[in-house]
């Protein structure tokens, strides 16, 4: 399968969502897999290259912190990765689209699904989700939660990472709602027990 895999973050930019992301994309080419992944730009990035098997593109939207991004980002993201998206769609058509979060990245995708009717898988990554941290992104949460639904309810599948999660998602009404928790490399971490002597 091709898979377009879109995240506004990817290592060593940003947090969790992007190490998520990228992990994902490098096993779905472990796994056989043909994956794109566009994400932005930071300081001296190249602005595309090939990383893990897969091909990264940046798409320069003035980043202004390696750690965070704000809203402003966000919306040139939703902007100019819908823009730059679709011209790599025509090009290189992906049987899916993997959004990691639902703004900016699923509305990226759903108006790629609308538009050149490809199926979209988003995973809900913790700031999307309503009554997350609510004294840092309440206001966030009241004025995205129409898109957030409209998002939602647009995608094939709509993924979150636990059981608490999904409870605060019932209200809702997600049809497409799936519970997936992030995985573990156990060749990598695994415990280490000392001999007794």
């Amino acid at each position: 399968m091709k898979i377009l895999v879109i995240c506004h973050e990817h290592p060593p930019v940003g947090g969790g969502a992007g190490m998520a992301a990228s992990n994902i994309a490098r096993k779905l080419v472990d796994f056989g897999h043909t994956v794109h992944f566009v994400t932005t730009l930071y300081g001296g990035q190249k602005r595309s290259e090939q990383l893990n098997g897969y091909d990264i593109c940046r798409i320069d939207i003035g980043r202004k912190y390696n750690y965070r991004s704000s809203v402003w980002e966000w919306m040139k993201f939703m902007i100019f990765g819908t823009m730059f998206t679709r011209s790599l769609i025509l090009r290189n058509r992906p049987d899916y689209i993997f959004a990691f979060f639902t703004l900016p990245a699923g509305f990226i995708a759903v108006t790629l699904k609308i538009m050149l009717n490809v199926p979209v898988l988003v995973s809900i990554r913790g700031q999307d989700l309503p009554g997350f941290c609510p004294e840092e992104y309440r206001l966030h949460h009241i004025f995205a939660s129409p898109l957030f639904k409209y998002i939602w309810k647009k995608s094939n599948v709509v993924v979150v990472q636990s059981k608490r999660q999904l409870k605060k998602l019932v209200d809702y009404k997600i049809s497409n709602l799936n519970y997936s928790p992030n995985g573990v490399d156990s060749n990598f971490f695994k415990p280490h027990y000392k001999k007794e002597h």
